[in-house]
């Protein structure tokens, strides 16, 4: 199998049992702290990677407010969100939240 078929089936495991481990997670977890957690998991190995890897990091303050902060808003908030709506059994509101979590982040990508 080819390396980009690789990718898209590794991607398509790791978003797929996201959201099974959303509706598991929250039967006894609050929403922002099942968040919170899931991202304290994903930062412990984004940071052992770079350690790994030796990457350079910032060196500028101004650098690592600009990515905390976009981090937070586009990731924190919008998936607390996001768990938050699970909890809810409006199927409306799920899609609603779900969707919005994309379009909250779009405008914060590169061009």
């Amino acid at each position: 199998m080819s390396r980009t078929k690789w990718v898209w089936l590794l991607l398509g495991v790791v978003r797929g049992s996201t959201w099974l481990f959303i509706k598991l997670g929250l039967e006894d977890v609050p929403p922002f702290t099942l968040a919170g957690l899931r991202f304290a998991f994903a930062s412990f190995g984004m940071w052992t990677l770079l350690a790994v890897r030796r990457a350079k990091l910032p060196r500028a303050g101004r650098d690592w407010v600009l990515m905390i902060g976009t981090g937070l808003l586009t990731f924190g908030l919008d998936y607390g969100l996001v768990f938050c709506a699970w909890r809810s059994s409006d199927r409306q509101w799920r899609s609603s939240c779900c969707t919005g979590c994309s379009a909250g982040s779009a405008p914060f990508a590169p061009a």
